[in-house]
């Protein structure tokens, strides 16, 4: 899956928010955490995906080297 947008999870504020009225700290970074239950990639902050055709590409990730 990817997105245009900083991450799938809501806003940390919110976060905040869902964590305090109800006790519980598993409202933090929900969407990062599905891969831990299963396989999941997911990537962020993707641009010109609107330009993508609705079918026949294909998109090939690789990770950024950072020194």
């Amino acid at each position: 899956m990817g997105i245009d947008q900083w991450g799938w999870d809501l806003p940390l504020p919110h976060m905040i928010k869902k964590a305090k009225e109800n006790n519980n700290r598993a409202y933090f970074w929900e969407a990062h955490l599905v891969g831990t239950r299963k396989e999941y990639c997911h990537i962020e902050q993707l641009t010109n995906i609107d330009a993508l055709p609705p079918t026949g590409f294909k998109v090939c990730v690789f990770p950024m080297k950072i020194v």
